[in-house]
């Protein structure tokens, strides 16, 4: 290395240093926001979807087929393979555990952060910029999609990623954003399909329309980005094409005669908007087509900013119509980005939460303009009555928290709290009074998810009892081939276990079939009176389950969970003597 280097590199450690001397309350709010994410890292997978996930990936890494994607031995045919490449890899490198699994997508996740600051300061300014990213970071979805690690996370930084360095290139004519760009729109196609390229399509779309400027849509780089898309999908489109279209006589769900290529570009996306996707049609009855589900949805997943986010976004829309369409400004790109996609996903057969969480960088943006604009002419009086009430009522719910839902060992976790609360203290006469309820709305949602992340998610990883069971397996030796999934499903279990070849059975002659003459079941409590008739019980363990992702007010009344919660069982049997 030399001098020359080790200067630069200095100047831009000290570069770096300037900026965090320069605003010291952002750097303390975004480095305490990060560390909760990384307590988040080391928790229990939760959920049906992350844990079957999580299973594949092991499958993945110990196979080495990445180009065809199996689970339990069979074929998968569901989500595009980003997420269980990055996911196998990372158990490859760390070793089979709940911190490889989530370790990409956190990754990926810093990676939308750090681009809706470079965003929102291309569009606007870098004040935008910072707040945009430090309310996107704060956000209730962003903390809950790091703990329920779906395709979600990876499909969210990739986009607005794309989305920042695309808008680069047209802004500047720079070869080297559009060949990020691209790749980031490959990669967010990668992760969750073709919506990967819906969004940032929709949202330079509108921008290009609203400042009627044409000839963007004919700039000539866009074919090299059709190119680079491509060749980054070809190896998927080759091991869909190679697992499915080759083999017409596979079938999935009843269906035969399945096409992967079709189903990656149409069916999985697309499909699951028209309501034509054939697999979601015939593994669950379709969903009541609720308009306002992403409406409700947001209300609770973009807190504590959504109240800014339909601010500005009703201003933005006002503005427009007033202006006949015809803006000066970027702001089309963010009404593209939002509106846009929302009008889609609710008109949608089907709908989860987490579709609409992709729109949330630019909500972000929207967010942050909408009070730097609202801050020069001073808020009125309802918006400063909100951004007050804001943290009372997070602080409120997380005191409602600490004392009705898991009220036991919270002595470390009120520590922490203490410790956060006393660093804010210590730093809240250097934020600007106009930027105070924020600062303080960021961090009571740093506290609330110290909490989530220390005590509410690791005490809810109980009641997701695939691990403890497996902790019982491993201390008594069993063998996995002597281990019998009783009518059930337990991809939780199966990863602690470290393997995906445990046998299923829905019946009593299936569970003796190689004359060993001990089985261990795990069962649901529904068949416990079956086994009772077909098998000696030579032990008994019983564990409280409950489905994580379904929480309702009765499983976290601490006084009524006991009704809320069925029991699971791991059992030691043999034949019954004839």
């Amino acid at each position: 290395m030399t001098i020359e280097t080790i200067v630069c590199k200095f100047a831009d450690i000290n570069q770096y240093l300037h900026i965090i001397r320069k605003h010291p309350v952002y750097a303390m709010l975004f480095g305490l926001t990060a560390l909760v994410y990384v307590f988040g890292l080391f928790g229990e997978i939760l959920g049906l979807d992350a844990t079957q996930y999580a299973s594949i990936s092991m499958e993945m890494s110990q196979t080495n087929d990445f180009l065809e994607i199996h689970h339990r031995g069979g074929d998968y045919l569901d989500k595009p393979p980003l997420h269980f490449w990055l996911s196998a890899l990372s158990f490859k490198l760390f070793g089979l555990s709940n911190f490889a699994y989530r370790l990409p997508s956190f990754l990926v996740m810093i990676l939308g952060t750090y681009s809706t600051f470079r965003l929102g300061k291309l569009l606007k300014n870098a004040e935008t910029g910072r707040l945009a990213a430090l309310m996107l970071c704060t956000s209730q979805a962003m903390f809950m999609i790091n703990n329920d690690v779906r395709t979600d996370t990876l499909l969210t930084g990739f986009s607005v990623f794309g989305v920042w360095q695309l808008m680069a290139y047209v802004k500047n004519g720079t070869l080297k954003n559009l060949i990020w760009g691209s790749v980031g729109l490959a990669m967010a196609m990668l992760a969750k399909g073709p919506i990967g390229l819906m969004l940032p399509a929709l949202a330079l779309g509108t921008d290009f329309i609203l400042r009627r400027d044409w000839k963007s849509f004919l700039k000539p780089g866009w074919l090299l980005m059709i190119l680079i898309i491509g060749v980054i999908l070809a190896p998927m489109v080759y091991g869909l094409y190679n697992q499915w279209d080759l083999h017409p006589e596979k079938t999935l769900y009843g269906t035969d005669n399945i096409s992967g290529v079709k189903f990656y570009f149409w069916d999985q996306s697309f499909g699951r908007l028209t309501g034509d996707n054939p697999f979601i049609n015939k593994v669950q009855p379709n969903q009541v087509n609720d308009p306002t589900f992403f409406i409700h949805t947001s209300l609770w997943a973009f807190l504590p900013w959504i109240f800014l986010a339909l601010a500005g976004l009703f201003k933005l829309c006002k503005q427009a119509i007033q202006k006949r369409f015809l803006l000066q400004s970027n702001d089309g790109l963010l009404i593209g980005a939002t509106v846009l996609p929302f009008l889609a996903l609710s008109a949608s057969e089907y709908k989860l939460p987490h579709y609409i969480f992709i729109t949330y960088p630019f909500l972000a943006i929207l967010s942050a303009q909408f009070l730097r604009e609202s801050l020069q002419t001073r808020l009125d009086q309802f918006s400063r009555m909100i951004l007050k009430a804001l943290p009372i009522l997070l602080g409120l719910g997380l005191m409602a928290m600490l004392i009705f839902v898991f009220p036991k060992n919270a002595f470390v976790v009120c520590l922490v709290l203490v410790a956060f609360l006393a660093i804010l203290f210590y730093f809240k006469n250097k934020a600007s009074d106009s930027l105070k309820p924020i600062y303080w709305c960021v961090g009571l949602m740093i506290l609330v998810n110290t909490y989530m992340n220390l005590q509410f998610y690791p005490e809810l990883g109980k009641y997701q009892t695939g691990k403890q069971a497996s902790e019982i397996l491993i201390k008594e030796q069993v063998p996995n081939k002597d281990v019998i999934l009783f009518r059930v499903l337990a991809f939780d279990l199966e990863f602690h276990l470290g393997t995906t070849s445990i046998p299923y059975t829905s019946s009593a002659a299936g569970i003796f079939t190689d004359n060993e003459p001990v089985k261990w079941l795990y069962l649901h409590n529904r068949d416990l009176a079956y086994i009772e008739t077909h098998c000696q019980i030579l032990e008994t363990h019983t564990f409280d389950s409950y489905p994580v992702t379904k929480l309702t007010l009765k499983f976290l009344n601490s006084q009524k969970r006991d009704e809320a919660v069925e029991p699971f069982y791991l059992l030691k049997v043999q034949k019954k003597p004839s």
